[in-house]
Order: C-alpha cells, then structure tokens, then sequence
C-alpha cells in the first residue's frame, strides 16, 4: 500500500463551503466515505462503482459515469462561480449522505486529470440510458485510478448540528 498525506480538518456543518471549497477550488477530486476510503486504500487504487458493490450516493443509479464504468470526480480547475453553484444544488458535494458528516476528498494529481472525460461527452457515448451527469463540474476517469495518482486526501469531520 502506497502511503498517501492526509490533512485532517474538523469544521461546524455550516462551514463547508467557506471552509472546504476554497481548498478544492483548482483541483479535480474524487469524494468517499471513510469507510470506502479504507477499501481504497487495502485494493491501492480508486475503483469504479458500476455494480453499486460500495456505499455511495444514491443519484450514482442513474450515474452516466457509473454506467461507463468510470470512477466518478468532479472538476474544479475551470468551472465558474455560477456553474459551481449549480452543479453544488444538483450533488451536495461537499458532505454527500453517504460519508455521513467525514467526506474525504482524495485531490488527484495534475498529470493524473490528462484522460478525463469531461460532462458534455459524456451523453455522446453508448448508454442503456442511465445519462444522469452534472453539468460543468462532474468528469469521469476510465477505470481504476491507482493511488499514486492521489496527491492527497483531505479528510474532513463535520459537526452536525444538535436537536433541540
């Protein structure tokens, strides 16, 4: 297993787009829960979820990546204040239900993004319909993205908010 630096971040439920996106910002990334990210780490790579074998999102069913057997990321370096804010209505990616308030965001390398497949190519590929993609910000990469692709993991624990 390939150590990967992990930089660990504690911040209230509210906070994360003040907090977490200014980092993310600029960078392409693949969100987990600690749970996959375990799994990710003991397999050495990042793996397609096409059978849905791991915990995920639910909106990954109609996942056009998913379907193309991609591992799903989403793309920060060129998206605009207006396309981020949208695409963050369309998939809260910030703190996905899955990762239950501890998303781990795993940055990618630079000379890992080369092969991505970008949104807007991703409906021009055989499908059996599942064509589900978030437009400007989601990419898809091809297969497995083996662990020394990853420049960090950025793991970050979200204070819910209490019940009164």
């Amino acid at each position: 297993m390939e150590p990967i630096y992990k930089r660990t971040l504690s911040i209230g439920y509210f906070d994360d787009e003040d907090t977490v996106l200014p980092i993310l910002r600029g960078t392409v990334f693949h969100v987990t829960s600690a749970e996959n990210y375990k799994n990710i780490l003991e397999t050495g790579a990042i793996l397609p979820n096409t059978k849905n074998e791991r915990p995920y999102n639910t909106a990954s069913d109609n996942s056009c990546f998913n379907e193309l057997g991609c591992v799903c990321l989403i793309d920060l370096r060129i998206c605009s204040y207006e396309q981020l804010e949208s695409g963050l209505c369309m998939y809260s990616f910030l703190n996905p239900s899955h990762t239950n308030n501890n998303p781990i965001f795993l940055i990618l390398k630079d000379e890992a993004c080369h092969s991505l497949i970008p949104w807007h190519e991703c409906n021009s590929r055989p499908m059996k319909g599942k064509n589900q993609v978030v437009p400007y910000i989601e990419a898809g990469h091809e297969g497995p993205i083996a662990l020394k692709a990853i420049d960090y993991a950025l793991d970050v624990t979200i204070t819910p908010i209490e019940s009164s």
